[in-house]
């Protein structure tokens, strides 16, 4: 399902988000589930404000779960929210794993993947995983 971000803050606020997605977009969900699918929500975004609309609609997985500074939320926090009823899918920024250098990873390993060297691909992916996997449900792609 696509268009949620065009109504996540800054453009608009949590009651808009409601208003234009959570109310409509809950009933379509609902029937999806009923038949057995499954919902796949992308949405880019500032969306710590309104993640509950996403957890209330029934969605199964958001997509691109983005670090910071691209998003206002890091995944712990998003997985507290979500509460094991929701999946996370990214948070492994490739753009980070070829421009970065040994430095620009300090202090991130808490928020994100951070940047990395090429030959420190797999540990910090590794790290990554095993940081995220043992708070909730995770998809980790690239994004």
């Amino acid at each position: 399902m696509l268009g949620q971000e065009y109504s996540v803050p800054p453009l608009h606020g949590p009651k808009d988000f409601s208003d234009f997605n959570t109310r409509y977009d809950k009933p379509i969900i609902d029937l999806i589930h009923d038949a057995g699918g499954r919902m796949h929500v992308h949405s880019h975004g500032s969306i710590k404000s309104i993640f509950q609309g996403f957890v209330d609609m029934g969605t199964d997985v958001l997509h691109p779960f983005e670090p910071l500074p691209l998003r206002d939320i890091i995944a712990c926090e998003a997985k507290t929210f979500a509460r094991d009823k929701m999946w996370l899918e990214g948070n492994i920024p490739i753009h980070r794993m070829y421009e970065g250098t040994a430095g620009d990873s300090a202090g991130n390993r808490t928020t994100d993947c951070g940047y990395i060297r090429r030959q420190q691909r797999t540990d910090r992916v590794s790290d990554c995983v095993a940081l995220h996997s043992r708070q909730g449900r995770s998809v980790f792609t690239s994004i």
